[in-house]
């Protein structure tokens, strides 16, 4: 009866340690997996952060392709009245040049 005791006792050993090696192995893969999907979120996230960056700049060029042509049209204005002025001073100049030969 003793030695069926220690046999049992032994088996109860046998089968503890293979639980624990068992649990071990399990804990090794989970946290393997976790550094896996840790490592993938990451990336997402880096490429997430980079497609805003990518938006967030194309729409500042966008406008700043905007307010540059609103400027050039502004500046195309001015210079076209600046022009209507010029042939107006230019005429008033003729014709006073003219009214004083004559």
């Amino acid at each position: 009866m003793v030695q069926e005791t220690i046999k049992a006792v032994e088996e109860a050993e046998k089968k503890a340690e293979e639980i624990i090696k068992k649990a071990g192995e399990e804990a090794e893969g989970i946290v393997a997996k976790a550094e896996e999907e840790a490592k993938l979120l990451k990336k997402r996230e880096k490429e997430s952060a980079c497609n805003k960056a990518d938006q967030a700049l194309a729409a500042a060029k966008s406008e700043m392709k905007e307010v540059e042509d609103l400027n050039s049209q502004d500046v195309q204005k001015e210079v076209e009245a600046l022009r209507q002025t010029a042939n107006q001073k230019a005429e008033q100049a003729t014709e006073a040049i003219l009214a004083s030969l004559y």
